[in-house]
């Protein structure tokens, strides 16, 4: 789900150019079994669908292979989403898609995920959820209410693995010690340099000072807190 409520395929749709649907005007499940994904699914069987267009995770089938053929009907509800918080970042990292330059968040019609839509999707796909990857493009902890949404998921949902990858610059250290406390399972903190000389070769206007002092602040915490997760 981009951060303006529009459903695509997968992670690989930085512009949003392959939608199923709309959450602000439909629901989970009226997208899940909706014409456009229901006829995606049955053109998949059949080889491929121009609906994947440039699509990098499409998988070529091999000479004379035939396409595995899958159930039109995949459940009521998904069992993994990616919920996608802001397309906005605040670094420029080299050659990313989601840099500030590329102009990505001309591509939402919203610049935040706002959080009653994200409450509602929440709630109705939650029970069906196995995991969630609680980040997309654009830097999650931009969004001033992430982690709260953290904890909503955990609170409600606490079968559902969550899963996170920030650069670690946008989180307080007191944000930090409070997503400890989300009840999250993962966190990345993408750093790409064991030094601010060499961090910075791909970080661009990264602070390498900050993103160590939030990953220690949430070891710290975690530490202090006898928790094991999050990992």
């Amino acid at each position: 789900m981009l951060c303006d409520g529009r459903l695509v395929c997968g992670c690989a749709d930085p512009y949003g150019q392959r939608v199923l649907g709309d959450a602000r005007v439909s629901s989970i499940r009226e997208v899940w079994a909706g014409e456009t994904i229901t006829t995606l699914r049955a053109a998949l069987n059949q080889g491929g669908s121009s609906f994947c267009g440039d699509c990098p995770l499409k998988l070529p089938l091999k000479r004379d292979e035939q396409p595995p053929v899958r159930p039109l009907d995949a459940g009521a509800l998904p069992g993994r989403m990616f919920i996608e918080c802001t397309a906005a970042c605040n670094i420029s990292c080299t050659q990313a898609c989601c840099a500030p330059e590329t102009g990505i968040t001309r591509t939402r019609q919203a610049g935040m995920l706002d959080f009653e839509l994200f409450r509602r999707v929440i709630d109705e796909a939650g029970p069906s959820l196995g995991r969630i990857d609680f980040f997309n493009y654009g830097e999650a902890f931009l969004n001033k209410r992430a982690v709260e949404m953290c904890a909503y998921i955990k609170t409600h949902f606490p079968h559902i693995y969550l899963y996170t990858s920030t650069n670690g610059l946008a989180l307080s250290e007191e944000k930090a010690r409070e997503l400890v406390h989300s009840g999250i399972d993962e966190v990345t903190f993408s750093i790409d340099g064991a030094t601010p000389e060499s961090y910075v070769q791909y970080r661009g206007r990264g602070k390498f000072d900050v993103a160590m002092r939030n990953l220690r602040a949430m070891v710290d915490e975690k530490r202090k807190a006898g928790r094991d997760l999050p990992y």
